[in-house]
């Protein structure tokens, strides 16, 4: 569940195609519990893609393939394996790790995991549900992972992100997903993290409250496409001159479904497709992002 999520792509030089199957992004078989069904789609677009290991299984693997200055790190194990995984963790354990990073044994996971103090607790349970769950990919992997070493930069990136969160006093409540706006930045805010790379500071992402992000949505973030190129998140914004500013709802569905653009080229790592939205969370987001003001 890293916010610069490692996804597998076949390349040509500077255009990207997409490959489901081995992206872990193909429909993730559940049983007949819509709880479950609907934890499993949180999980898609959230852990599958930096958790997923060699064995199929959300068993961990290398993250920063395209970012070696910053150490060895390592996306954990978590399957229900009791020895290498999250098998002997609580419900509230989960919880308290998803919503504010800090493990069962009081250390606080490192900043590439994102923390998800708003999603609501209708739908953090959905998720805990998933991860608990009878489904394959998180069925016990003994998949042992070398310990994260992190470099000098690595160290100093670590002490700059924010630090721990508190877990909040009341439950959080659902979206009003009648108000486009207001449902299509839960989204954007709460699920996808979309402000966590396209906005302009990624040692001062607030999880708490994305909108006090330097740029929020803005973006300018700095990042390595697979060819080792430096590439800067651009604005989703699209009352700017850059971004989707001129992307029909049907671009952006392509976009955001298919990792494709307008012009035919396709978006370059870390972007992920999401081939799970719905229509109805794809219009609600492209709504937030076309009337969200700075």
């Amino acid at each position: 569940m890293l916010t610069a999520s490692v996804i597998t792509m076949a390349f040509t030089p500077m255009t990207y195609r997409f490959s489901m199957e081995e992206s872990g992004y193909e429909d993730i078989p559940v049983n007949d519990s819509l709880d479950i069904a609907k934890g499993a789609k949180l999980a898609q677009n959230t852990c599958v893609h930096c958790h997923r290991g060699d064995d199929g299984r959300l068993s961990g693997r290398l993250y920063n393939k395209t970012e070696p200055q910053f150490g060895k790190i390592y996306a954990s194990n978590i399957t229900q394996s009791r020895t290498q995984g999250i098998g002997n963790w609580t419900r509230e354990e989960l919880e308290l790790l998803l919503r504010t990073g800090v493990k069962p044994n009081g250390k606080t996971a490192l900043p590439f995991m994102p923390r998800f103090p708003l999603m609501s607790s209708e739908d953090m349970e959905y998720l805990i549900d998933f991860l608990q769950s009878d489904n394959f990919l998180v069925q016990p992997s003994e998949n042992a992972l070398p310990q994260t070493e992190l470099s000098l930069i690595g160290t100093l990136g670590k002490w700059l992100f924010p630090k721990k969160l508190l877990m909040p006093e009341m439950p959080v409540p659902s979206p009003d997903t009648t108000s486009e706006y207001e449902y299509g930045k839960y989204l954007v805010d709460a699920v996808l993290h979309c402000f966590a790379c396209h906005s302009g500071s990624l040692p001062r992402i607030n999880f708490q409250n994305p909108e006090m992000t330097p740029n929020y949505l803005l973006g300018g973030s700095k990042f390595k496409n697979l060819d080792g190129q430096k590439i800067e998140a651009p604005s989703i914004v699209t009352k700017q001159n850059t971004g989707i500013n001129d992307y029909t709802l049907d671009d952006f569905k392509t976009l955001l479904q298919y990792g494709q653009k307008p012009d035919g080229t396709y978006v370059q790592y870390p972007m992920m497709p999401y081939p799970s939205l719905t229509e109805k969370e794809i219009a609600v987001i492209y709504i937030y992002l076309n009337t969200y003001k700075p």
